[in-house]
């Protein structure tokens, strides 16, 4: 579930959305010195954000293990 006053975080660049939470972590770090119920909210914004970075990177990774194909790993890794 998002917070209700986090943009369509889809619409996004990733550079807007690390350059968006670069300008949260410097408000959470004022906040959580001076009103905790506000930090509250900025960290949830935050984790908005994270959660979609995570996503994104996920969906990359399962790009390029489509392209690399299934046995990418078992070829390339051997731990004997």
């Amino acid at each position: 579930m998002s917070h209700p006053l986090a943009p369509r975080l889809d619409e996004l660049t990733d550079d807007e959305i690390v350059a968006k939470l670069g300008e949260l972590y410097a408000k959470f770090g004022y906040a959580s010195r001076h009103n905790k119920h506000l930090a509250d909210q900025i960290f949830f914004l935050i984790d908005d954000y994270n959660n979609e970075m995570m996503r994104r990177n996920a969906e990359q990774d399962k790009k390029i293990q489509e392209e690399l194909g299934e046995d990418f790993f078992g070829t390339n890794i051997d731990v004997k």
